[in-house]
C-alpha cells in the first residue's frame, strides 16, 4: 500500500507538472495566435511544417548573406521610389506636351503646304507668262514636300518650242539658264512688297542675244507694275529700246565721273 502511495503521489505531481506546461504552451499559443493576427490574415496552404520549415531555413540563409544590408535601406528605397514617381509623372507631362506640340506642327505643316501651292500655283502661271513673251515654255515644281527640310523647287524651262526641262548644265546653255532663272526672279516682284527695285548688272558674261531677251523680259515687267520704280544696272551696251524708259549714263570722262540723260 505504501508503494502504491508513493507511486500516486508521483503520478499527481507529473500530472501537475503537465498542467503547468500546457498552461504555459496555451499562453505562448495565444500571444502567437495575436502576434499572426497582426501581421496579417493567415495564408491557406496545404504545406505540411516541415517544408515550411524548410523554406523558413532557406530564407534565413538569404537574409544571413544581407546581414551588412544598412537598417536604412528602407528609407532610401521609399526615397528613391519616391523620386521615381515623381520623374515618371513629370515624363508622362513631357510626353503629352510632345505629343501636343507634334501634333501641332503637323496642323502647321499642312497649313505651310497649302499655302506653298496655292502661292507656287499662281507664281507657276506668271512664270509661265513671263517667258511666253520670248518665246519660251516653262514649269515651276516643288519637290519633297513631305519632308520640310528637305523640300525644294525645280525650274524647267524649254526653248525653240522643245518641252521643258529641268534646269541643267547639260541640256541648256549658260545663257538659256541665266534667261529662265531671271524669268523667275522677275516673276516673283510680284509678290514682293517694296516700291523700288534695282537690278544689278544682270547681263555681265551674255551673249547679245540673251541680253535683249532678258531686257525684254524687264521691260514687260516693268509695264505691268506702273506703281513700283526699276532701276536697271548694266554696265555694257544699253539694251533698252522704249519711249518710256529713261537712260542715265554714267562715264569716266579724265578721272570724273559725267552723268547725261539720253533723250
Amino acid at each position: 500500500e505504501a508503494i502504491l502511495n508513493f507511486q500516486k503521489s508521483e503520478l499527481e505531481e507529473k500530472i501537475e507538472q503537465l498542467k503547468n506546461e500546457i498552461e504555459k504552451l496555451e499562453k505562448e499559443l495565444k500571444q502567437q495566435v495575436l502576434k499572426a493576427k497582426k501581421i496579417g490574415v493567415r495564408v491557406e496552404t496545404n504545406r505540411t511544417i516541415q517544408e515550411i520549415n524548410e523554406d523558413l531555413k532557406i530564407v534565413g540563409v538569404q537574409l544571413a548573406s544581407l546581414a551588412d544590408v544598412s537598417e536604412d535601406v528602407e528609407k532610401m528605397y521609399r526615397r528613391y521610389l519616391k523620386v521615381y514617381d515623381e520623374l515618371k509623372q513629370k515624363s508622362e507631362i513631357v510626353a503629352e506636351n510632345k505629343r501636343r506640340m507634334l501634333g501641332e506642327v503637323e496642323v502647321r505643316k499642312q497649313t505651310w503646304k497649302n499655302i506653298l501651292r496655292n502661292f507656287l500655283e499662281n507664281l507657276n502661271e506668271t512664270y509661265k507668262s513671263t517667258l511666253s513673251i520670248i518665246g519660251a515654255t516653262g514649269d515651276l515644281k516643288l519637290i519633297n514636300l513631305d519632308e520640310v527640310e528637305n523640300a525644294g523647287l525645280e525650274i524647267s524651262v524649254g526653248f525653240h518650242g522643245l518641252p521643258p526641262t529641268t534646269l541643267d548644265a547639260y541640256v541648256q546653255s549658260g545663257g538659256e539658264r541665266t534667261t529662265a532663272v531671271m524669268a523667275f526672279l522677275l516673276s516673283l516682284q510680284k509678290y514682293v512688297k517694296s516700291p523700288i527695285r534695282a537690278v544689278d548688272e544682270f547681263d555681265v558674261h551674255m551673249d547679245p542675244r540673251n541680253r535683249e531677251l532678258i531686257s525684254k523680259l524687264i521691260i514687260s515687267t516693268v509695264k505691268t507694275q506702273r506703281d513700283i520704280q526699276y532701276i536697271v544696272i548694266t554696265p555694257g551696251q544699253i539694251p533698252f529700246f522704249d519711249e518710256e524708259t529713261n537712260v542715265i549714263v554714267v562715264q569716266n570722262v579724265g578721272g570724273r565721273s559725267e552723268v547725261k540723260t539720253v533723250v
